[in-house]
């Protein structure tokens, strides 16, 4: 017999076994690290909702009231003129932000019952958030409470 043919046929049988092994390793490596990322990066849908939510008082795109002879946005005061579906899909535009996929809301004035909602909305609340408004309805302000519906990410 060759012992040269056989130490070298168990040499290639060993080194593909711990090169299969090693190859192995490392895609665990690689999906742990890309686990713990996703954990660690993570944002809550609650902190989320509430951020996105603050431009709805805030902003004059969306449905703050703007003085006319000023220019000057009042936060947390809600101009009902503004408050339609319409104003609602120029201020948050969800199909695109890929539709179902991310965030949608439904908004309430608790007192006057006004609502406006993103058009992918389901009808489907995941949870609310409640913020204390004032709400600018014909040239009287009166206090309100805004009722934000979250429709949650569905990844």
């Amino acid at each position: 017999m060759n012992r040269k043919g056989q130490t070298a046929t168990s040499e290639i049988i060993i080194w593909t076994v711990v090169t299969g092994i090693f190859t192995v390793l490392l895609f665990i490596l690689g999906f742990t690290i890309q686990a713990f990322i996703n954990t660690v990066i993570e944002v809550p849908p609650r902190l989320e909702a509430e951020l996105i939510s603050l431009r709805f008082t805030t902003i004059p795109e969306c449905f703050a009231f703007q003085d006319e002879t000023t220019g000057k946005v009042v936060p947390g005061v809600i101009d009902l003129n503004k408050f339609t579906n319409e104003g609602f899909n120029t201020c948050y535009r969800s199909a695109a932000l890929q539709g179902i996929q991310s965030l949608n809301f439904r908004l309430k004035l608790e007192k006057s019952g006004e609502e406006a909602i993103t058009d992918k909305y389901a009808y489907k609340d995941d949870f609310a958030i409640f913020k204390e408004v004032l709400v600018k309805r014909e040239g009287m302000v009166e206090k309100d409470l805004l009722v934000i519906y979250v429709q949650k990410v569905s990844r």
